[in-house]
């Protein structure tokens, strides 16, 4: 029979500890499915069986099998180290010549902009939403116009001729894209890499072992108290679409009614004393 849906306190002293150990161990919540060698999802099928037979689906895996998968998780690591190796070599030159030099440039330029409407306003915090807006607007003017310089370095200082300039000019775009997204994905890859080298480690293999299991079971137990408390709040579970402005002119409303029935308790009690 399923479990009882635990109490919302205990649920949210389990998420902080699994948030807390995702800390100490250096990875992100997305990373821990890949952590259970590409099965997250029967971790706590598996959960109370003894190691020498475990299901998975309709077969049965046995020790050489789990040995197997141990030991292409850990080839993993040496995997991702090539493939980020291949990834920066695909992105150095696009990166270098024709991402890069806008890349340092809009953030100077932006930063400048951003000082300058901090001491203009009185309401701004910090006024990150000025640089992103900033950057977005430099690049679409200094990206086309870093393209032209090329083109005109290209045609003063090289015998190319005009067929291979055009070629060379039309490709700036292909190679500029080709560096935004090589660069992302070599980001990914060192971001991904870490929790498959710190798990060659024996004193943190065990610690990773867990977390998928970890993750399954607060996963099912967020279910649970999402079917044991939403009825209580009526149209916002049920309706295919809420009207959140009614919904905050409700919560308003409510608020404001206690708030004058505590002044007035605290009158009541002001004219007893």
């Amino acid at each position: 029979s399923p479990l009882p849906p635990p109490s919302p306190q205990a649920f949210m002293e389990r998420l902080k500890a699994y948030q807390s150990e995702l800390d100490d161990l250096g990875i992100r919540d997305y990373q821990v499915p890949t952590l259970d060698h590409g099965r997250p999802a029967e971790a706590d099928a598996d959960a109370g069986k003894p190691p020498a037979l475990k299901r998975r689906g309709s077969r049965v895996s046995l020790p050489d099998e789990e040995t197997t998968a141990a030991f292409l998780s850990d080839a993993r690591v040496p995997y991702r180290i090539l493939h980020l190796l291949f990834v920066i070599t695909i992105t150095l030159v696009p990166t270098l010549f024709l991402n890069l030099p806008i890349g340092l440039m809009s953030s100077i330029y932006a930063e400048r902009k951003r000082k300058k409407a901090l001491k203009g306003s009185k309401v701004k915090i910090a006024a990150y939403d000025v640089m992103l807006s900033e950057k977005v607007i430099f690049c679409i003017v200094m990206v086309p116009t870093l393209w032209f310089v090329y083109g005109v370095g290209l045609t003063l200082f090289t015998n190319l001729d005009r067929e291979a300039l055009t070629l060379c000019f039309m490709s700036f775009p292909i190679f500029s894209y080709i560096g935004v997204t090589t660069t992302e994905s070599g980001m990914v890859d060192m971001k991904d890499l870490r929790p498959h080298y710190m798990r060659l480690f024996p004193t943190t293999r065990k610690r990773y072992k867990r977390l998928p299991a970890t993750r399954v079971r607060l996963v099912k137990e967020m279910r649970q108290l999402v079917k044991k408390l939403g009825p209580q709040l009526g149209e916002m579970y049920y309706a295919e679409q809420v009207d959140w402005h009614k919904v905050q002119s409700t919560i308003k409303a409510l608020n404001s009614s206690n708030n004058l029935e505590a002044l007035a308790a605290g009158a009541d009690d002001k004219k007893k004393a």
